[in-house]
């Protein structure tokens, strides 16, 4: 069999190739006549964390990092396949002849250990980390668009594994089949309303007394049951669907929150990074709050670490437009993140969300009670409120108490709920 650029499927690439030129050669491979016991591999490879690299080590520190791992990657790989960027921070690599399925776990995380060794930068030492997706194929008929569709769903499972690598069996399958309803349906189910706000209490865990919601978005799918945000949100985040979606559900908190008796609840709005980095956040939000007849200081815009890197200037400029606007400002997930405690003096923000991670070790760990305890001085001093995440014992609320952290969020006092069982919180 020859491929369409020449030469046999098992010939090596001395150079990586352009991404067009290994979906080309791929679906030359997968559509032509093969032995019925060949066994092909594709794996995918994405560099994690990548889209803050430049923020902390400097501009042209991830055009370094791109460089390095490919010529890691290229040497490791020699004469195994063909091999090419997908993307800023993705390769792919495609073995047409596998001499043994078995063997290919153990190609995946040696590859996996070549790439992830240190990286010398201008601003010091990088361990990247590197996920990879693995997708094993010749016993059934495959496209090109499904064998990239089974690795993208294998790099996802890859994010929750400590390995970080994955390999698309019959459980990603299945996943794969309820992702296809989800992407299929998402856009309706917008546009038709099925996508609610619940909201989760914040408190005031020495009193109980009820200060903030935060809003989030629930699918109570007809067939599938309840999806999941980790489902449909991602899927919005790749197309303009995440604008629509949010807007979507801050006009639906808004009109919960107008509803409500008095002026001192305040509501919490995740963002989404398209959102933040949106023209018209601003004049949309100004338009909102006057539609509803909300003061801006009672709404609360929730933004992560990851997101603020991603454009640190941009995200600067724009944050202080809402801050002119007069809505607070809260870092969510802090603690997660790459720059920390840089993010408390970079940015114009009110509030800190301390992330579940710190709340789950504080019965165990006094190094996490000194931590908080730390955090909660600094964030007292530096003028902001810290609030804690994830608070699900009588043992964890008690000691956030006792290191001076007062505002609480968490299945000890509440899950998300819909409007209607919201009421029975408030006073």
């Amino acid at each position: 069999m020859q491929n369409p650029q020449g030469g046999s499927p098992t010939a090596s690439c001395p150079h990586p190739l352009e991404r067009h030129q290994l979906l080309a050669r791929m679906a030359h491979f997968l559509t032509a006549p093969r032995r019925p016991e060949q066994r092909f591999a594709f794996l995918q490879f994405n560099m994690a964390g990548f889209r803050q690299i430049n923020g902390l080590y400097g501009h042209g520190a991830a055009d370094v990092l791109q460089r390095e791992l490919g010529q890691r990657l290229s040497v490791a790989q020699g004469q195994l396949g063909w091999l090419a960027q997908l993307s800023a921070d993705e390769f792919g690599l495609f073995v047409p002849q596998l001499a043994k399925v078995s063997g290919v776990a153990g190609l995946a995380r040696r590859l996996q250990r070549q790439l992830q060794q240190p990286v010398v930068m201008a601003g010091g030492h990088l361990t990247p980390r590197v996920l990879v997706g693995l997708v094993v194929g010749g016993a059934a008929p495959l496209n090109l668009t499904d064998l990239l569709r089974c690795a993208d769903y294998a790099l996802a499972g890859a994010k929750s594994r400590p390995a970080g690598r994955q390999l698309f069996g019959r459980r990603q399958a299945a996943q794969a089949a309820r992702q296809l309803v989800i992407r299929r349906e998402l856009p309706q189910a917008i546009d038709d309303g099925q996508l609610q706000a619940h909201y989760q209490p914040v408190l005031d865990g020495l009193s109980g007394q009820l200060l903030a919601v935060e809003s989030l978005a629930r699918w109570p799918h007809p067939v599938l049951g309840a999806v999941a945000p980790a489902e449909f949100i991602p899927l919005a985040e790749e197309s303009d669907l995440i604008a629509q979606l949010g807007e979507t559900m801050l006009r639906q908190s808004l009109a919960m929150l107008a509803r409500q008796p008095g002026e001192r609840l305040k509501l919490h709005v995740n963002l989404s990074v398209r959102q933040l980095y949106c023209r018209e956040l601003v004049p949309t939000l100004a338009d909102l709050l006057a539609q509803y007849q909300i003061s801006a200081s009672r709404l609360v815009l929730e933004i992560t670490e990851s997101q603020l890197m991603a454009d640190p200037v941009a995200a600067r400029a724009q944050m202080a437009r809402l801050k002119r606007l007069g809505v607070w400002l809260a870092l969510d997930d802090f603690g997660t993140g790459f720059a920390a405690l840089h993010s408390l003096i970079g940015y114009p923000l009110d509030i800190i969300k301390l992330d579940r991670v710190f709340i789950q070790e504080l019965e165990t760990a006094p190094k996490a009670r000194l931590l908080v305890q730390t955090l909660a001085e600094l964030s007292q001093k530096l003028g902001m409120t810290l609030v804690a995440e994830g608070v699900e014992t009588q043992g964890q609320r008690e000691l956030l108490l006792a290191l001076g952290v007062n505002r609480m969020q968490g299945f000890l006092f509440s899950p998300a709920v819909p409007e209607g069982k919201l009421r029975a919180l408030l006073p």
